[in-house]
């Protein structure tokens, strides 16, 4: 079953919200928004409407991404997950 539930990016370093706000890309592209906790460490990525069934999703994420010590990721990460039908 198709789902809008939050995804969680855990970081282990405290980032800078804004940097990786820009950086970040989700294929296919959704409507959502973003919630930051545990001091940055932790990105929650909320969709706003259900994601599509059957399909594979992928996020991004640049390596321009910086910490909160303006210190760049330095490699692009990206990972997937693939809804129920």
């Amino acid at each position: 079953m198709p789902s809008n539930h939050p995804i969680e990016i855990a970081f282990s370093w405290p980032m800078d919200p804004d940097s990786v706000e820009a950086a970040l890309e989700i294929s296919p592209a959704i409507n959502y928004s973003n919630e930051w906790r545990e001091g940055n460490f932790v990105l929650t990525i909320k969709p706003i409407t259900t994601l599509a069934a059957d399909t594979v999703y992928t996020i991004k994420l640049d390596a321009t991404a910086m910490s909160a010590d303006g210190i760049p990721l330095g490699s692009a990460f990206s990972f997937s997950f693939t809804t129920s039908d």
